[in-house]
């Protein structure tokens, strides 16, 4: 989007939904034109997040990306020097052709650049597809993975990014917010194609594509194929799936709070077997997964809840 479309929308949600809102975000591709960082800045936003992916030339061509990593670096560095406050790059990991040389320039980059914001992404499975062939001559093993995840995690957090989620590491202060609330399972309002919402017991999903949203915005007809209604304990469950992911995980007092219908004799006894077994910890009133056991938390939430 251009300065002045960014400048539109945010007057709009202003002057439609009264908010200002503190955090406004706007996705970057390292290809945008470096002269454009300046008007977002001015028309609002004051969130930049970079999908970097990789500063590896080798792993950018695996990932199809048509950039350098020069690109991305030139790109992050106008947006300091114009004055932003509050950026972010995404990183992935667990690539094909991806090595420890990988690693050190990706570290040495983030070191140069000091981002205020990090997320590290492992591929998942149906990413791989469109590469398979290079996958196959090039696998990397789930250990590997895990090793790679793990060097990140440490050197991160020596180097100042404090990891608050299994993806996600920052300097004091810049956690993303709006990922917060999806994580600490508040109610958010989404807007425009494909946009979810979550607002009481209820969740939906806007139209896919824009003409089929645009055209149900102007007769007033929304049709939204995906609009349920959570049970009590599904909310329950989605609210330990998402809250887990933290590293500072959830509270039990406003966990009995929200859901006081709920009897939770068995999943306080699931609580402390899982502690026992050094797969959960219980401190203060909070359970949380203990950092070294982010990357195996499908399995302890499998079962803790089913």
């Amino acid at each position: 989007l251009a300065p002045e479309e960014i400048l539109s929308l945010l007057m709009a949600l202003r002057d439609n939904l009264l908010a200002c809102p503190e955090e406004v975000t706007l996705e970057v591709n390292p290809t945008a034109e470096p002269d454009r960082v300046q008007g977002w800045l001015q028309a609002g936003v004051n969130r930049l997040s970079f999908g970097a992916q990789s500063f590896d030339p080798v792993v950018l061509g695996v990932l199809g990306r048509h950039y350098r990593a020069e690109q991305t670096i030139k790109l992050v560095e106008e947006a300091a020097r114009v004055g932003g406050r509050n950026i972010s790059l995404d990183l992935m990991i667990g690539v094909p052709g991806e090595a420890w040389r990988t690693i050190e320039v990706n570290l040495q980059a983030l070191r140069e650049l000091q981002p205020h914001h990090l997320s590290v992404y492992i591929l998942e499975e149906l990413e791989k597809v469109p590469f398979r062939k290079v996958w196959e001559q090039t696998p990397r093993s789930e250990e590997e993975v895990a090793e790679t995840y793990d060097h990140y995690r440490l050197k991160l957090e020596e180097a100042g990014w404090s990891q608050y989620e299994i993806s996600n590491f920052s300097q004091p202060g810049f956690e993303c917010r709006h990922n917060l609330k999806y994580w600490r399972y508040e109610p958010f309002l989404g807007l425009g194609p494909s946009a979810s919402s979550h607002l009481g017991s209820f969740r939906w999903t806007n139209p896919g594509l824009l003409e089929e949203w645009a055209a149900a915005v102007n007769s007033g007809e929304v049709n939204l194929p995906e609009f349920i209604e959570l049970t009590p304990e599904a909310e329950l469950k989605e609210s330990l799936v998402f809250g887990l992911r933290l590293r500072e995980g959830i509270s039990l007092e406003k966990l009995r709070r929200r859901f006081p219908t709920f009897d939770f004799s068995r999943l306080e006894k699931n609580f402390s077997r899982l502690a026992a077994r050094g797969l959960l910890q219980i401190k203060d009133g909070r359970v949380s997964l203990p950092p070294e056991k982010f990357l195996v938390s499908n399995a302890i939430l499998a079962e803790l809840l089913w």
